[in-house]
């Protein structure tokens, strides 16, 4: 499981990385998060790093990298890790 981190956006509720499987994981609503695949390093450095994350994701990950729904993310994730 990656921990998320809770972000203050419009867009976006949470975010967090694996660095290992170079997977980035954002959840938009309570219950639906999103796998990004194959995400480099320096991309979620530059994401991590931005002012705002909605632009950051709409400039650098959307439409980009493949993605899969993650429909059961347990909701106690959210904000792990503070």
């Amino acid at each position: 499981m990656i921990t998320l981190k809770p972000v203050n956006s419009k867009m976006l509720q949470s975010y967090g990385y694996d660095a290992h499987s170079h997977t980035l994981a954002v959840c938009f609503s309570p219950s639906r998060v999103y796998h990004y695949k194959d995400v480099p390093p320096e991309v979620y450095e530059e994401f991590d790093k931005s002012e705002s994350v909605g632009i950051a994701f709409s400039r650098l990950i959307r439409g980009k990298y493949e993605y899969e729904v993650v429909v059961e993310e347990p909701l106690e994730a959210i904000g792990e890790g503070e």
